[in-house]
């Protein structure tokens, strides 16, 4: 085999790994359905009644998701479940453009929709023992809260309270939420 014939091969060879590498790049990013993740952490000492927590998410791609409440609970929790009310805001991004150089100024976010749920989530069985699964210091527990449609640009602000007979409800280290793509378009 001449020196260009090695060459050839090389190339061809190199071009080969670069195509499978994108190839498996592009195939494993669009398969992550999980779109936002994030806790808040809670004092584990006591949640307030009137302690809010939010969770502002920034636009989504347009499709079909799942909202996931999750959940990290201690010993400390005196109860079998917790009784919470979320709240959903939907807004609309504008995008703002001056009118004689067509600039982009910012974006304006419009209200669209407001929705209120009071779940009701079991975190220990009869006995008193914690559901989900053991970590180290907690028990995390994962609920499906319902599917939602997101249109492009669409973005999400989640408040959190609990609505029990207790002022300030000890025994909750963290509150998650997640959002799911069933049918995103990206």
């Amino acid at each position: 085999m001449n020196r260009s014939s090695h060459t050839l091969l090389y190339i061809q060879w190199s071009s080969f790994i670069v195509a499978l590498f994108m190839t498996v790049t592009i195939m494993t990013s669009c398969n992550e359905s999980r779109t936002y993740s994030h806790y808040n952490t809670v004092d584990v000492d006591g949640w307030q009644r009137g302690d809010t927590i939010k969770f502002p998410i920034s636009s989504q791609h347009e499709g079909t998701y799942e909202l996931l409440l999750a959940l990290r609970a201690t010993d400390a929790y005196p109860f079998t479940h917790i009784t919470l009310i979320m709240e959903q805001q939907q807004y609309k991004a504008t995008v703002l453009k001056s009118i004689k150089k067509k600039a982009v100024l910012g974006k304006r976010y419009n209200l669209i929709g407001i929705r209120k749920d009071t779940i009701r989530c079991q975190i220990n069985d009869n006995n008193g023992t914690l559901l989900g699964k053991a970590g180290i210091s907690s028990t995390e527990l994962n609920y499906v809260i319902r599917k939602l449609r997101l249109h492009e640009a669409d973005s999400l602000v989640i408040k959190l309270n609990h609505c029990m007979e207790r002022e300030s409800l000890a025994g909750i280290s963290d509150i998650g939420i997640e959002i799911r793509g069933e049918n995103s378009t990206f």
